[in-house]
């Protein structure tokens, strides 16, 4: 068997992703001692611009995954990412673990993370990243209901490759960074 290739003729292909999970790391967990917190503002106010700066030195398109908590106290934290040319996938709201949730509050969630973003970004997610790396067993049903194209979770392939069919639509995994 012949693996597929890659687009223009590549022999290789690299995806840049970053989780700008700012402050909500610690406040997911109940953390809000302020020197702790400053780390999550590093974050948003020293690194992005340092990578966006990077990124556009070296002409490369990333995808950042941002809670919804973020986009809302860092406002300019997701226009910034989109002049830059970089794709916004949806990556929760305050950093919860959607696995300790019910159906209703983990749909609640994921509609509301579309809706924050697409307001900033200026167009729909079509990734998603779960918060803390968990997934439910509803959380792919979900994505392929509200319309996502893909899911960068898993860990189990170096390439990407399609989910079984949900909700009549069958999600791409994109590698999700790791070991």
């Amino acid at each position: 068997m012949t693996a597929p290739g890659w687009p223009h003729g590549a022999r290789a292909a690299c995806a840049f992703t970053f989780d700008l999970d700012a402050e909500t790391l610690w406040l997911a967990r109940g953390v809000t001692e302020p020197v702790t917190l400053s780390q999550g503002t590093f974050a948003v106010l020293e690194a992005l611009p340092r990578i966006l700066d990077l990124l556009r030195k070296a002409d490369i398109h990333a995808s950042f995954f941002v809670p919804a908590w973020v986009a809302e106290h860092h406002p300019e934290a997701v226009p910034a990412i989109v002049a830059g040319g970089h794709e916004v996938g949806c990556h929760g709201d305050v950093h919860e673990r959607v696995s300790d949730l019910d159906a209703a509050q983990e749909e609640k969630i994921l509609v509301r993370s579309l809706e924050v973003l697409t307001g900033q970004a200026g167009r729909r997610p079509i990734g998603y990243r779960a918060p803390a790396w968990q997934l439910s067993e509803r959380t792919l049903s979900l994505l392929a209901r509200h319309g996502f194209e893909y899911s960068s979770n898993m860990m189990d392939r170096l390439r990407p490759y399609l989910h079984a069919p949900l909700e009549g639509r069958r999600l791409v995994e994109i590698r999700s960074p790791g070991c």
